[in-house]
């Protein structure tokens, strides 16, 4: 302890005195993205097997439950023993917004929006927004699929019951963010 308060020296200086003298390790060169017209028209193909878990699949062991202590451990826990069969659209959102299997998560999140682009867990269209939200390298393989529901999503503009006007004005939102990604 002694040592710790002589000039000044403490754990924090420790720690990035030990950061300073570790080796510098050079990240290798970001690969520019493809232009639009050169993305996939096919989706990337899943490395889930029929009936295997997240876990299984990807080979990512969960927590120890006396470990996982924090909401989000259990839920990543969780969603490591389903299957994508039984994930669930609030399942969706939060691998979106914690970018767990993304990628995963986009592709199954085609199926749910054919069905009903409004499909959602708080908000009117709420997993068609965060999809909106992703990187367009990743949704531009579900270019046709997407276009398909932003245009059945407007259709159902008149005929849909809007809590708010809020609603509707962030729902046209999505659809111009969509639209610009798409290209």
């Amino acid at each position: 302890m002694r040592k710790e308060k002589e000039k000044g020296r403490g754990l924090f200086f420790w720690r990035r005195k030990k950061a300073e003298q570790a080796p510098s390790v050079e990240k290798p060169p970001e690969k520019p993205l493809p232009p639009a017209e050169k993305a996939q028209e096919k989706p990337p193909a899943l490395v889930i097997a029929e009936g295997k878990t997240l876990g299984e699949s990807y080979g990512e062991p969960s927590m120890p439950a006396e470990e996982a202590v924090y909401p989000l451990q259990q839920w990543h826990n969780a969603v490591l023993a389903k299957t994508p069969r039984e994930l669930t659209v609030p399942d969706l959102l939060r691998m979106i917004r914690q970018d767990v299997h993304r990628d995963l998560a986009v592709a199954l999140a085609m199926d749910f929006l054919q069905e009903d682009p409004y499909v959602c867990e708080m908000w009117n269209a709420d997993l068609l927004e965060h999809v909106s939200r992703v990187k367009a390298e990743r949704i531009l393989p579900y270019r046709e699929t997407l276009l398909a529901v932003m245009k059945r999503a407007e259709e159902m503009i008149p005929t849909h019951e809007w809590d708010l006007e809020e609603d509707l004005e962030e729902l046209k939102d999505t659809l111009h963010r969509l639209a610009e990604k798409l290209g």
